[in-house]
């Protein structure tokens, strides 16, 4: 291994050391021993380059398994890190293939944009990973240069599928953050259809390099695009200060209508009581009146039931000789006339009804009480008059 060169990686470079036969017994052992140290110590694979083992004895580190090939044919033996032992003198064969994460990086990327524009992407970094359980299979069908099959080869390809759908701005600025997922999303997609064992994990992009015939032309554009953003911004504030305005004039107004739709309320309530107290009173004073009324007529309905049970033909007989008394005179003395008529007010109809003492045979006692008719007739009218009206 080589150490960190630029931009901080570390580079592997696959070498093949020959060990010939030199002579004498003594260098044939060293070269034995070495190739044996060889086998079993630390080693790169990442080339994809099989090894074999003089004496059978080998080493897979960790992060890696280990897959043989025995007389050329791969065999289905799949061993985890440690030390192991396989057939020596080249009949079997091993290979370490890593199952953590792998970068891939390549260089000068190109990208073509939908105006027709070639940009180049200095570095592409493509992070994946080999699952376990697919190593053989993955083996079997693209052997050991898997990675280079379907992470490498079809990346420029990709790419320029991506690119070709995006201007220079988009690629340059606009959608420059979305590139990255958009290249993962269609390399998953490829190796889920052709090896499901490969997992893309990231991509990582820079940068593109801008032709400079295109260079003055897109700064222009920028510059304008950046102008125009600032106006849009400007734009946006005033909109959003006017639809402010607007927000708090309609909270204002819809205020002020909640207000006057409660006042409005209130003084409904306050006359639909009023007018409700009113009706009450008036339907009081109403019950009132009418229990007054048929307390009163069942009072005169009663007194004058109790007067037709006591208006009999005894009690008028008694109530004209009470009347009868009342209007009597009495004249006390030694010259009392033979009679006196008080003819006051007495129709003519009337004084042939008036008894005349004279006209008995016999003339009268000076002893005799006299009536006065025409005042008992009329205190009898008045009599009458009261018993027809029922007091």
């Amino acid at each position: 291994e080589r150490g960190a060169g630029e931009g901080g990686r570390r580079e592997s470079v696959c070498q093949v050391s020959m060990v010939g036969w030199r002579g004498p017994l003594l260098e044939v052992l060293a070269a034995l021993l070495v190739a044996v140290v060889a086998g079993a110590g630390s080693h790169d694979q990442t080339c994809g380059i099989r090894e074999t083992a003089p004496l059978g004895l080998h080493k897979i580190r960790e992060g890696r398994v280990g897959v043989y090939w025995r007389w050329g044919q791969l065999q289905s033996r799949l061993v985890s890190p440690g030390y192991h032992w396989m057939m020596p003198l080249g009949i079997e064969e091993f290979l370490e293939v890593p199952v953590t994460m792998e970068t891939a990086l390549l260089r000068n990327v190109p990208c073509g944009t939908s105006g027709g524009v070639m940009l180049d992407f200095d570095e592409v970094e493509v992070v994946y990973r080999l699952q376990r359980q697919d190593v053989l299979e993955t083996i079997r069908n693209y052997s050991e240069t898997y990675a280079q099959t379907w992470i490498r080869d079809p990346l420029p390809a990709l790419m320029n599928e991506v690119c070709g759908s995006l201007s220079l701005h988009d690629v340059h600025i606009g959608r420059f953050a979305d590139m990255d997922d958009m290249l993962r999303a269609k390399m998953s997609e490829l190796l889920a259809a052709w090896a499901p064992g490969l997992q893309i994990i990231t991509v990582r992009l820079v940068k593109p390099n801008i032709p400079a015939s295109v260079q003055d032309n897109f700064d222009q554009v920028g510059e304008c695009a950046s102008k125009l953003k600032t106006v849009t911004a400007h734009q946006t504030v005033v909109l959003r200060a006017a639809e402010k305005d607007r927000s708090l004039a309609l909270l204002n107004a819809e205020k002020q209508l909640e207000v006057a739709v409660m006042h409005a309320e209130a003084d409904l309530l306050a006359a639909e009581r009023s007018v409700g107290i009113s009706n009450v009173t008036v339907q009081t004073a109403v019950s009132r009146m009418i229990e007054k009324a048929d307390a009163e007529f069942y009072g005169k309905q009663r007194e004058a039931e109790a007067n037709r049970h006591r208006l009999s033909e005894n009690f008028l007989d008694l109530q004209r000789r009470l009347h009868f008394l009342k209007n009597m005179e009495l004249n006390i003395g030694p010259a009392v006339p033979a009679a006196i008529v008080d003819d006051d007010g007495v129709d003519e109809d009337d004084r042939d009804c008036v008894y005349n003492p004279y006209q008995e045979e016999g003339g009268i006692d000076e002893d005799v009480l006299l009536l006065s008719l025409s005042k008992g007739k009329r205190e009898g009218e008045r009599g009458d008059n009261t018993q027809r009206d029922g007091t």
